[in-house]
C-alpha cells in the first residue's frame, strides 16, 4: 500500500494537508501506480485562488481509479472538485462536486484520472477528505462535447451516463 513515485513535502499545498494513507507524518503531491495505493486528502480550511491537481493512475489491466469521499464541504456553486477520465482536463469531466454532502464513489473509464480543486477568491470551508483504489472500470462516458439535442442525439451502447 505505498505509492510508487512521490515528491514529498512538508506543510499545506493548497490549503489541504495531501498524503498517502502510508505516510502519515508527511505531505506529498502524488502519482499513485499501485492499485493498493489510497490517496488522502485530509480536512481542512483551504485557502482562495487554488488549483489543486491529483494525477491517479492505476497500472493493473482492467482497473481504473475510484475515489470515495468520507468527508466533503466546499463553497456551494463556487469551489470545484472536479473529475476527468483521463490524464489532462482536455479530458471527459465525469463529475464537478461542490457544497456539504458527501458525493458518490466516482469510478474512471481508464488506467488514469485527474481529480482537480479549484477554489475562487472570497470564501472558503473546511475541504474534504478521499481515498483511492484501483477497481474494476466504469463503462467510458459520452464523447467529449456530445450533444443530445443535436440530430442524432448520443447514442449508448450498453452502458453509459444520461447527463
Amino acid at each position: 500500500m505505498r505509492p510508487a513515485v512521490c515528491r514529498h513535502f512538508h506543510g499545506d499545498f493548497a490549503g489541504l494537508k495531501i498524503f498517502p494513507a502510508t505516510l502519515p507524518d508527511a505531505a506529498a503531491s502524488c502519482l499513485f501506480e499501485t492499485s493498493a495505493a489510497p490517496l488522502g486528502l485530509v480536512e481542512a480550511h483551504y485557502s482562495n485562488g487554488q488549483d489543486c491537481r491529483w494525477t491517479l493512475v492505476c497500472s493493473a489491466n482492467g482497473t481504473a481509479p475510484v475515489v470515495t469521499f468520507t468527508s466533503f464541504h466546499t463553497e456551494a456553486a463556487y469551489d470545484f472538485v472536479n473529475i476527468f477520465d483521463g490524464a489532462s482536463t482536455d479530458a471527459a469531466r465525469i463529475a464537478r462536486l461542490h457544497g456539504s454532502a458527501v458525493p458518490e464513489a466516482v469510478r474512471g473509464s481508464g488506467s488514469t484520472m485527474l481529480v482537480q480543486f479549484e477554489s475562487d477568491g472570497s470564501v472558503t470551508q473546511g475541504g474534504f477528505h478521499a481515498v483511492m483504489i484501483c477497481g474494476e472500470a466504469a463503462p467510458p462516458p459520452p464523447p467529449a462535447g456530445a450533444d443530445p439535442c443535436a440530430p442524432g442525439g448520443v447514442v449508448l451502447a450498453d452502458a453509459g451516463a444520461i447527463e
